[in-house]
């Protein structure tokens, strides 16, 4: 896979996407996920008709550790990101219909209706997203400059939106994505030479601000 736009019109992408979703406040789930791009179909890579070798076990640890709360969504994401990304590890294909219909089961004996169905519609989705997102990092190895960064950030961005469609997209990765953003920022203020010391900490300020805002809860 090959990311060949350029960096200048990425970078202004990757600020203007991202202040967009900032001014969008927190994604709460109160409908089934938003449907990814359809080029992305996972019945077409799953395996048809052969005996399992997933791991059903770290499957179930995961789901041990996820906590979601339907009136809190957003809080929840990054630990049901992590507890994705824990369950594709015990696999190296896609799941068939049937071993999803079994790790539906066990999230449903120690989670609520409403978190195993969120559970079971994430899992398919963030199988090939998790495959894809191995392949682009793969391709972006080593030191990078900020502009680098920012196009590398964009990226995945786009294929989290691309795979995940845009709902749980934001449920998992909201909070991440203003983080990384402010940190390419900061990075880029204090690597800034044309800025004198004053002018960098008043941005870096600014920064600081514009970050506890997106982050604090609605009132």
């Amino acid at each position: 896979m090959t990311y060949s736009t350029s960096k200048p019109m990425l970078i202004s992408l990757a600020f203007c996407a991202v202040l967009t979703a900032s001014a969008a406040g927190s994604y709460i789930l109160q409908q089934p996920f938003a449907e990814p791009d359809a080029s992305y179909a996972y019945d077409d890579i799953a395996p048809k008709g052969k005996a399992s070798s997933v791991q059903f076990d770290e499957i179930e640890d995961a789901i041990r550790h996820i906590e979601y709360d339907p009136d809190n969504a957003s809080e929840h994401g990054q630990e049901l990101e992590a507890s994705l990304r824990q369950a594709t590890e015990s696999y190296t294909q896609a799941l068939s219909t049937e071993e999803l219909a079994r790790i539906s089961f066990l999230a449903s004996k120690v989670l609520s209706p409403e978190a195993t169905e969120i559970f079971s519609q994430a899992l398919p989705l963030f199988t090939t997203y998790h495959i894809e997102e191995k392949a682009l990092l793969s391709e972006t190895q080593g030191p990078k400059t900020v502009a680098e960064e920012l196009i590398q950030f964009e990226a995945l961005r786009e294929l989290r939106r691309s795979h995940l469609g845009e709902s749980l997209s934001q449920l998992l990765y909201e909070k991440q994505h203003l983080f990384t953003l402010n940190l390419l920022k900061r990075r880029a203020i204090h690597e800034d030479t044309s800025l004198s010391d004053e002018e960098k900490q008043q941005q870096l300020q600014v920064l600081q601000q514009a970050l506890r805002d997106a982050m604090s809860p609605p009132q």
